[in-house]
């Protein structure tokens, strides 16, 4: 049997009878969600329940790593399949003896011996919820989204969905460039005209009147700009100092740039601006860093992807000819893409599907995290806890039958190879 796991949230929500917009982000649902999969998870592998159950096999007295997935140990056995003991670490080990140290194993005999152990429960995600928007241009941060339809620019607050201000453009400017910072503020690049348009202000502050050639905004500082080829860089308080530093984003301990078509890389401090490494070859384009500086967008080849530093994600295979940008909020991780003629956000986050033979394992689950999420409330807690220990008595009566069915299958067994 599977479900879904944003079909589980539905069910946790209805039994507390709460709005989640209103009250639970997408990061305090997964976070509940994972608490809640643990908690049965462990009753599970305490009662020696063989549906999440993996092997591998031992032949060497060495200590042996334990696999990626490891989350409790099952048991050691021979290739008769009698149980090996455990041994404490200061003693030699008999062969049919096994230790464990840190994240190894090892037993004390070079014949076959099987481990058997719980994997580690999935990581839970969902998809969240999206705005679609046919405008011409987008740009998103953490929490605003600017939009720019040709004759004017919009900031929208993403979490309240309301527009937070405007600002229309100049019969005459042509717009160059722009963005939207971390701190939901919009620069714009007018002809060669740089300016700052806070939305807590009526009008535009107006930061620079001087030539600038081309700006960024960056997640080590507010913005960087060029002029006449020097670099500035200007603080979250707008000051200006002149640096020492390529025109190219940070990302992590890293700049990146694309140049002739292949995304290069530059250690921080380099002494030699040029050291770059090559991370892809000919046929990126399109390369946007996100405003933390964690992750950068980029089309490879006509394919999207989506880079951090441990790991890379192509949000969505199709025609999409554009990433805007990626953004990681607590609602979620998104990024925006064109495709089909129009931008929209995409997710990132999979709709995790969890599979058991038994519905007891997933009332579990629904009835632990509507407990958890008024707990969060500070409701009253008294008909979710008894809800959820009725669920949980229904699993453990499955598990105990499961157990001694195994048992007495393995008794006639033994029974008919000894006779």
């Amino acid at each position: 049997m599977k479900m879904k796991f944003s079909d589980l949230v539905k069910d946790a929500l209805n039994l507390t009878q709460v709005n989640e917009s209103e009250i639970f982000s997408w990061e305090r649902l997964c976070g509940i969600g994972n608490g809640a999969i643990r908690k049965v998870w462990d009753t599970i592998s305490r009662h020696q329940d063989n549906f999440f159950v993996e092997s591998f096999n031992i032949a060497t007295v060495n200590p042996v790593e334990f696999p990626p997935d490891f989350y409790a140990l099952q048991g050691v056995v021979n290739e008769r399949g009698e149980d090996l003991r455990r041994s404490d670490l200061h003693t030699n080990l008999a062969a049919d003896q096994y230790r464990i140290i840190n994240n190894t194993i090892q037993v004390g005999t070079s014949r076959l011996v099987t481990v058997l152990y719980n994997r580690r429960p999935p990581d839970l995600t969902m998809p969240i919820p999206l705005a679609k928007t046919s405008r011409h241009q987008l740009k998103i941060n953490a929490e605003f989204l600017g939009e720019y339809d040709g004759q004017s620019i919009r900031l929208r607050d993403l979490e309240r969905r309301e527009e937070v201000f405007g600002y229309e453009l100049q019969h005459g400017r042509r717009l160059v460039k722009w963005d939207v910072t971390i701190d939901g503020n919009i620069i714009v690049l007018l002809d060669s005209e740089l300016l700052i348009i806070d939305g807590r202000l009526e009008h535009p502050f107006i930061f620079s009147r001087v030539e600038v050639d081309d700006f960024f905004l960056d997640s080590s500082c507010y913005a960087v700009y060029t002029r006449e080829g020097a670099v500035y860089e200007v603080d979250d308080n707008l000051d200006v100092k002149i640096i020492n530093r390529p025109f190219a984003p940070s990302w992590g301990n890293l700049y990146v740039q694309v140049k002739e078509g292949a995304l290069l890389v530059s250690m921080f401090g380099t002494v030699a601006w040029d050291a770059w490494e090559t991370v892809e070859p000919s046929g990126v384009d399109n390369l946007v860093v996100d405003k933390n500086g964690k992750y950068i967008s980029y089309t490879f080849n006509g394919t999207p992807f989506i880079r951090s530093a441990a790991s890379v994600w192509q949000p969505e295979r199709g025609n999409i000819t554009e990433i805007a940008t990626s953004s990681e909020r607590g609602d979620g991780f998104n990024c925006i893409v064109y495709q089909a003629r129009k931008w929209s956000l995409t997710n990132v986050y999979p709709d995790t599907v969890l599979d058991y033979p038994n519905t007891a394992y997933f009332d579990v689950i629904v009835s632990t995290m509507a407990e958890e999420m008024l707990m969060q409330l500070r409701q009253d807690l008294t008909e979710a806890k008894e809800r959820r220990a009725g669920d949980e008595a229904t699993l453990l009566s499955m598990l105990a039958r499961n157990r001694s069915d195994a048992y007495r299958v393995r008794s006639r067994y033994d029974m008919r190879t000894r006779g």
